[in-house]
């Protein structure tokens, strides 16, 4: 885990803050998961209450996911904050992460690219259009045993990467100066997707992202901590962060 210090007695003005949130439940060819189109609601719904512009994309499929990312590349632009969350199924394929929208179909090597699934890397490009903070919450990477059949029979082809059958979850991103990433899990892990409203990941997130007066680091460290209290040592959260300009605090208090 990577984490930067921040500057001594500077915070950062509200300025303009913008999130794109995805949520997606309903797969297709995958286990429809009980938790993520809750979340992604009630992050939004908590993201506009911190006075975030928002785009909202809920169950969508890859095309449709497309038309998401646009409206809000029409945001992005000299924003002080500019967040993407996501919750839903996930996975690492080659060294790189992607997220899967619901119409993903893995049947072959030549189903993960960049126009059937959502690489997060194209979504750390779009964040750098930004001023300020680029955040990326990544609540993903459930169980998924499509994703295990999958990359099992990949790596059973001759001349194939035998590896490749025992990755997990997401692999750890490099980061790049202003941008911090949180993983729901550690890497090659994979996340709980809880039996009630909210991931136990989303869940923690919803209840320290408003408090007041608190740097958006120290908020991810808190639900970091809680994430791993309440799975009895589990589900470890990951933060890496390369962000080292003022305080941000979504919320300050009336004085």
């Amino acid at each position: 885990m990577q984490a930067a210090s921040p500057i001594a007695n500077l915070v950062a003005p509200a300025g303009r803050r913008v999130a794109l949130v995805i949520g997606n439940s309903a797969y297709k060819y995958m286990p429809v998961l009980r938790n993520p189109r809750n979340d992604a609601a009630d992050i939004e719904t908590a993201l506009k209450n911190l006075r975030f512009e928002t785009v909202i994309a809920l169950d969508l499929d890859r095309a449709s996911i497309n038309g998401a990312i646009e409206r809000f590349s029409r945001l992005v632009e000299g924003a002080s904050v500019a967040m993407v969350y996501y919750s839903g199924h996930g996975m690492q394929f080659n060294g790189k992460n992607y997220l899967l929208p619901t119409d993903a179909n893995l049947e072959t090597a030549a189903d993960v690219n960049r126009y059937r699934l959502l690489p997060v890397d194209d979504l750390i490009e779009l964040l750098g259009a930004a001023n300020g903070l680029q955040l990326i919450v990544l609540d993903a990477c459930r169980n998924n045993p499509v994703e295990r059949d999958f990359k099992n029979k990949i790596a059973s082809v001759a001349g194939a990467n035998r590896d490749v059958a025992s990755t997990r979850g997401f692999t750890r991103m490099r980061v790049r100066s202003g941008l911090i990433i949180t993983y729901a899990t550690a890497p090659d892990s994979v996340a709980s997707d809880g039996d009630g409203r909210n991931s136990p990941f989303t869940q923690a997130f919803l209840k320290n992202i408003a408090v007041p007066d608190v740097d958006v680091r120290q908020m991810l460290f808190k639900v970091q901590s809680e994430v791993y209290t309440d799975s009895k040592a589990e589900q470890l959260p990951e933060i890496s962060s390369l962000y080292v300009g003022p305080e941000v605090r979504f919320k300050a208090s009336q004085r």
